[in-house]
């Protein structure tokens, strides 16, 4: 069956380029402010293996 395909590369003209590099439409969120951020620590992760199921408990159930 035979099927359109689009070109490996895409040519673009000297225009689009020069738009495409001018172009932003991202803006910084300066007035957040993050309070009481947790850190992951060792007890954290033993906590997350110790409390996880293990393949063999899943079968058992």
């Amino acid at each position: 069956m035979k099927s359109i395909v689009m070109p490996q590369t895409v040519q673009l003209s000297e225009e689009i380029k020069k738009q495409l590099l001018h172009e932003v439409k991202e803006t910084l969120a300066t007035d957040i402010s993050v309070k009481n951020k947790k850190r992951f620590t060792a007890a954290n992760l033993w906590n997350l293996q110790r409390n996880s199921r293990s393949a063999s408990d899943m079968m058992r159930k």
